[in-house]
């Protein structure tokens, strides 16, 4: 789900995501695979390197949250 999205900052949440299930209760964020593809997908939408683009998964299944949230920057 696409929360916010403008040039330069974006937030996405991701249910039910099967790589952050699989490390319920580890106290951590856990996506990898799929915050790098939200943030590839984002850097594209920009037109931006990809090095010039920052990710955060800043809430996180595996941490015992509802869902994975991601933000993304660029910058």
């Amino acid at each position: 789900e696409v929360v916010k999205f403008s040039y330069g900052r974006a937030v996405s949440r991701v249910y039910e995501s099967f790589e952050c299930e699989l490390f319920k209760g580890s106290g951590r964020p856990a996506s990898h695979f799929i915050r790098g593809m939200i943030t590839g997908w984002d850097a594209a939408a920009w037109n931006a390197k990809i090095d010039d683009v920052k990710s955060v998964e800043e809430k996180c299944i595996a941490k015992g949250d509802p869902y994975c949230e991601i933000h993304v920057t660029l910058g």
